[in-house]
């Protein structure tokens, strides 16, 4: 027996009908949100009368009481019914305009932190709530002040209030409000520069970073020459105060020159204060800066005062010239005067110098003050790899952003040659699907860095190559770890007035946009890094309404190698916050048990915020605020409730307690698909009996389609379960469908029938036919199919016989025959017959290669001829079989390779790497081909590089390199590489003046072009050093200082982190050398302050954690 979803068709019993009047139907307005009314007055000859609101804003069940309270304004349907069934639908409509109470509040924050000049206003929302309103603070102590009519609220410290207003509906409306200490503090925006603008008198200029500027400002100056307290600045610029969030202050103290320190402390009208480092001025003493050009013929100067560790300059006092003098020759190569309307840090020599050549430098400032030295200018060192890193994600899925391949010594129109790699890239990722081709060779520009975006997984070959004729090759391998995975994914939480949540997460580099879409506004732009597993972030305090969400999948490609240029991934939503609604209740339900009354109120979930509190404020009994949503009442009535939310809102509304044990469920018939329905509570259960004893558990049973089997008397127990108290109440009804008839049809296997002009195949078919009653009547067709008898034989003769297979019909051929018979019910039988005839003559032909056979028989023949045998079969029959066989001579080849040890030799797809005589075997057309390769290797080379001195290296010192070989075949060649200078970098024996740690690597080649390897550290002092500027200028065009750059020395590992105000990253980057040129999504940022976050890692292996700030001036 089956357990249906079950729809209850119920025989009603007969009743007496007799008289139902309706006299009057009337509606009080509502007022408040929801208390209006309808009464309704009516008499019956078969009492009682129930009533019940069928439809509306609200559906109320059956009760006695012939009022209904607590009904929000609408259109509403009400049933007046009586015990003879009898039922009178009537129309009317409860008026109302209440809208509920809302205001928005504002503040004003304490002038200086800590005092209490603070205030809040409510500002009531016109046209919201019903007067008379009252007000509230309270404030984080939970004492609320004394209730008030007016919104304002004074004398306020900093902290957080919660604004509460009371209006004539008893309805609350609560808003959290934070009132924030003003942000008086400040914040050096720059490092104090220092300009010479006198021969005693230095001019020093700062930024100060602030959002509320204190003034007066107070100065304490501690220099060389002493020390200074001023109320007053030479100048000061606030003009970028409002929009930048900095001001300038210059001031000009005297008695300072080169190579003076100096310190200011700064402090404002709240008594905030701020001390800069101590700072020298630098002395005069210049720092040589070299590029090279064409092939390394000739060399570009600069010479600065400051060493390219610091991150700042002292300007000099101008006029400053100055005098190169070629050593050698004893003449002046350049000269002249360096001035002009910006500070000078430096002279550039108008034209290049020659390497290896010695030169003397002359300069002098407008003071008089000269500094000179001799430069040996270097020569550039050859070519060399450095090596190669993926540096950035990609804005596609399943491929590497960036591969970044570094390289040094390349002259000008350096590139690098893609060779080969694999040879498509592509997505199946449903969202981000995309498929792609790479072509080779692919040339790519660069200078000492090259950059290949759009990597697919594999490995790749190159060569780099430039106008000097310089080649080397390299190979690179893309891991599947190294490729992108792109995803997202976002929500959102529904909350108080203000107060909603998105939240939302992407993996993969870029940004996710939120836009206000009512409003048209870009909400947020949240940066998200390449790096690590699915970043989350959300988006709080919002109002209700459409935004919509987008995700724009960000890379930073440089030369996409692909064929077909692919646009970042984008995707884009919408989500709808629905709009917050005061909390509601949704209906009641009256529970009677053990005589004992139950008043359950049911939430509107989709209202307020959860968790819910309840009261009752009016009625025959009152009840305090309470978190269960059920009341034991001793007094049927009509009753005032009110519902609180989670957000300090609430509503009020009446509600009816009756004392009706088991109401008549809601029936809905449709013929044989009927439903009864009982009210919900999580306080009853309903248990069904069906006839044929089976249980079913629920509020609601479906029988659809009703048949035979679920006809009959249903047992309904109604087991109430509330607040401890448990009760039972029992209900019959009784279950009958329409007619069902049945008809079976019989055919055979493959045919079908005509019934009624329609074909039916095998199966069972419905007919509905239409009753005088409106239902139907259900008409089931089985057609059946008689199977039919198959017998199958297997039948083997020799040749030259014959087999009957029907009379008078016999065959002699192998092959299948078929005949068939009809039965006794007209369907046919078959009989099948699989004929074998068996000793026939054959002949094979078959060709074979040396050494292989081939069976006839009992023999087996190796040899070129022509090979009969006879051969009996398992039915006594002889066969004669011939063999034509042909034998194919083997193929023979040798291949003799030489190569170096370490080298390699491919054939056929298999790699030798040492000497020795191996034996391929081919597959062809024919015979195999066996090839014979005898592999030599060359004697092995090594070496040995040296250097006269590794240990306390000092700047300037001279080091003797050696390249020590051992084995190989002379003659040998020597070709030295770094990024040091070298006095001959073809020799074994070289010489280097070291200024910087460097790696010196030597390659030697012997006469049978073996080539080995090898290199030598010659470092500085390890001591690790990392200074951040905490300003620069981009886009002022002078080339000085328009990249934010850390200056270092002897960093291993080093990553950066950029914020703007709001804490979104700007800026991410693990290259020490690398800056940030103050762009943001390919747009130059606001001047202002940034936030920077730095790890690294010193060669010393000391450990930086640094925060701070750096200022954007432009």
């Amino acid at each position: 027996m089956k357990l249906p979803l079950l729809f209850f068709l119920f025989l009603l019993s007969e009743s007496i009908f007799g008289q139902l009047t309706v006299s009057s139907v009337t509606s009080t307005v509502s007022t408040c949100p929801n208390n209006g009314g309808i009464t309704i007055t009516a008499s019956t000859t078969n009492p009682p009368l129930t009533y019940s609101i069928v439809s509306g804003p609200v559906i109320q069940p059956i009760q006695t009481n012939s009022s209904f309270t607590s009904l929000p304004p609408g259109n509403y349907t009400v049933d007046v019914a009586d015990a003879a069934g009898n039922h009178s639908p009537q129309s009317i409509t409860v008026t109302g305009t209440y809208s509920m109470i809302d205001f928005v509040p504002s503040k004003v924050a304490p002038y200086c932190p800590g005092d209490n000049t603070g205030s809040l206003v409510g500002n009531l929302v016109p046209s919201t709530g019903l007067a008379p309103f009252t007000w509230q603070l309270i404030p984080a102590s939970g004492v609320p002040t004394p209730t008030q009519t007016s919104s304002s609220f004074q004398n306020l410290s900093a902290g957080n209030y919660t604004i509460k207003a009371t209006d004539g509906c008893n309805n609350l409306r609560t808003i959290a409000v934070t009132i924030q200490d003003a942000q008086t503090d400040m914040m050096f925006g720059s490092d104090l520069s220092s300009e010479k603008i006198g021969c005693d008198t230095m001019r020093i200029s700062f930024y100060l970073m602030m959002d509320k500027l204190r003034y007066p400002l107070n100065y304490q100056y501690s220099t060389s020459n002493g020390n200074f307290n001023l109320t007053t600045e030479t100048i000061i610029d606030s003009s970028h105060l409002d929009t930048h969030g900095y001001i300038q202050i210059v001031q000009d103290i005297s008695g300072l020159t080169y190579g003076d320190y100096i310190q200011v402390a700064v402090t404002n009208a709240c008594g905030d204060q701020i001390v800069s480092p101590v700072q020298n001025t630098y002395p005069f003493i210049f720092y040589p800066k070299y590029s090279f050009n064409q092939c390394g013929n000739s060399v570009n100067a600069v010479f600065e005062n400051t060493p390219s560790v610091l991150p700042y300059h002292t300007f000099l006092k101008q006029p400053l010239t100055y005098t190169l003098t070629d050593l050698a020759t004893g003449l002046v190569t350049a000269s002249g005067t360096a001035s002009g309307g910006m500070p000078i840090a430096g002279v550039a020599m108008p034209n290049p110098l020659v390497p290896g050549e010695s030169y003397h430098l002359l300069i002098t400032d407008g003071c008089g003050q000269t500094f000179e030295q001799d430069y040996l200018i270097p020569g550039e060192a050859p070519p060399v790899i450095i090596n190669g890193e993926v540096v950035y994600d990609a804005c596609i899925d399943s491929v590497v952003g960036t591969y970044r391949i570094h390289t040094s010594g390349f002259s000008t129109n350096s590139r690098l040659v893609l060779l080969s790699g694999p040879a498509t890239l592509g997505s199946t990722n449903p969202e981000f699907a995309y498929s792609d081709t790479y072509s080779y060779p692919d040339t790519v520009p660069g200078a000492d860095y090259f950059f290949l975006s759009n990597l697919a997984i594999g490995t790749y070959t190159y060569k780099v190559i430039d106008d000097c004729g310089n080649e080397l090759p390299g190979t690179f391998i893309i891991h599947p770890q190294d490729v992108t995975s792109l995803g997202y994914d976002h929500s959102y939480r529904r909350g108080c007035p203000g107060e909603n949540k998105i939240y939302f997460t992407m993996h993969g580099g870029g940004y996710v946009i939120i836009r206000d879409i009512v409003n048209d506004t870009i909400l947020d732009e949240v940066p998200f890094s390449y790096y690590g597993a699915f970043n989350n972030d959300s988006l709080l305090n919002l109002p209700s309404g459409p935004y919509e969400i987008t995700f724009e999948f960000e890379g930073t490609p440089q030369y996409e190698i692909n064929d077909t240029p692919m646009p970042c991934a984008l995707i884009i939503d919408t989500i709808t916050i629905e709009p917050y609604e005061f909390p509601d209740v949704l209906t009641n339900n009256t529970i009677l048990c053990n005589n004992s009354l139950h008043l359950e109120l049911i939430p509107d979930t989709s209202k307020g915020v959860a968790p819910y509190q309840y009261e009752i404020i009016a009625g025959p009994e009152l009840f305090p605020l309470q978190s269960s949503n059920t009341f034991l009442v001793s007094i049927p009535g009509v009753y005032t409730v009110r519902i609180f939310d989670a957000c300090g809102n609430a509503a009020s509304k009446q509600v009816t307690v009756d004392s009706i044990t088991f109401i008549d469920p809601q029936a809905i018939v449709d013929c044989n698909n009927t439903q009864i329905i009982f009210p919900s509570s999580v306080h009853t259960t309903y248990e069904w009996i069906t006839p044929s004893n089976q249980v079913f558990i629920g509020d609601s049973l479906i029988l659809s389609p009703l048949t035979p089997a679920d006809t009959g008397i249903y047992q309904i127990s109604k087991i109430v379960n509330i607040n401890g108290c448990v009760d039972t109440f029992f209900m019959d009804y009784h279950v009958v469908m329409n007619g069902l008839i049945n008809h079976d049809y019989f055919v055979c296997t493959g045919d079908s029938i005509l019934i009624s002009g329609v074909y039916y195949l095998p199966g069972i078919y419905s007919e509905v036919l239409q009753s005088v009653n409106g239902c139907d009547s259900i008409i089931q067709i089985s057609v059946l199919i008689l199977e039919s008898q198959i017998d199958t034989n297997h039948v083997v003769i020799c040749l030259g016989d014959s087999l009957e297979i029907t009379p008078s019909i016999f065959v002699n051929t192998s092959g299948v025959y078929i005949d068939s018979l009809q039965n006794v019910a007209g369907c046919y039988d078959f009989t099948i017959t699989n004929l074998f005839v068996s000793g026939a003559s054959s002949l094979v032909d078959s060709i074979i290669c040396s050494g292989d056979s081939v069976q006839l028989g009992n023999q087996y023949y190796q040899t070129t001829g022509i090979y009969t045998d006879t051969l009996v079969s398992f039915s006594g029959c002889d066969s004669i079989a011939t063999l034509d066989l042909t034998v194919l001579p083997p193929k023979f080849s040798t291949i003799i390779h030489d190569m170096c040890v370490g080298e390699s030799f491919i054939h056929n797809n298999i790699l030798y790497t040492q000497a020795g005589t191996y034996t391929q075997v081919f597959p062809t057309s024919t015979c195999d081909s066996i090839v014979t390769i005898q592999i030599s290797l060359y004697p092995p080379i090594s070496i040995n590089a040296t250097a006269s001195n590794v240990l306390d290296v000092q700047y300037g010192n001279v080091i003797h390199l050696n390249a020590q070989t051992t084995g190989g075949t002379a003659p040998f060649s020597y070709f030295w590489s770094s990024e040091g200078s070298l006095d001959d970098n073809s020799i074994h024996n070289p010489m280097t003046t070291v200024v910087s740690s460097n790696w010196f690597a030597v390659t030697v080649i012997d006469s049978n072009g073996c080539i080995a390897i090898d290199s030598i550290f010659i470092g500085l002092s390890e001591t690790s050093t990392l200074y951040v500027p905490n300003s620069f200028t981009p886009g002022t065009g002078d080339g000085f200082n328009d990249v934010f750059r850390v200056k270092y020395t002897n960093i291993s590992e080093f990553h950066i982190l950029i914020f703007d105000r709001w804490g979104e990253v700007i800026y991410e980057s693990t290259d020490v050398n690398f800056g940030w040129d103050a762009t943001y999504r390919k747009k130059v940022v606001q001047d202002g302050i940034y936030v920077y976050k730095i790890s690294a890692l010193g060669k010393d292996f000391v450990k930086y954690d640094l925060t701070g700030h750096i200022t954007v001036l432009k």
